[in-house]
């Protein structure tokens, strides 16, 4: 592989990690992300509390979670920090980054866009 296939390669790798991180989050991968942003928090804490915020609309499986938190910490969102003196379960905790803030923030506002133009539409939306 010559040095020009390598810097297409790591373009088209960066091109394809901006496209993730410019799509909406998933509503799961959202409440991770406000969860971790709250304070460092451990994986069963994410759960709990993710299920909490949602009033039982969202119910994380480890699976579900642990994959999230892998591809959260490929993109730099999150770290993980392990703490030896701790039990098993509290044993690894999630932190955001600076550049998970940024992801966070940038949702929020999307979010608040989309209400807004409700707002502006002045609908009548009423909650089931």
């Amino acid at each position: 592989m010559s040095v020009s296939d390598m810097s297409v390669s790591d373009s088209m790798a960066e091109t394809l990690k901006m496209t993730i991180e410019l799509n909406p989050l998933r509503e799961s991968s959202f409440y991770i992300l406000v969860c971790i942003a709250k304070r460092p928090i451990h994986g069963y804490g994410i759960i709990k509390e993710t299920e909490s915020m949602s009033n039982g609309r969202v119910k994380l499986s480890n699976g579900t979670l642990f994959g999230a938190l892998k591809r959260m910490l490929e993109m730099d969102w999150i770290s993980r920090n392990e703490n030896p003196e701790l039990n098993s379960r509290e044993k690894v905790v999630y932190r955001i980054t600076e550049k998970g803030m940024k992801v966070l923030n940038a949702e929020t506002s999307r979010l608040r866009s989309l209400v807004n133009t409700t707002k502006e539409l002045d609908l009548d939306l009423k909650s089931s």
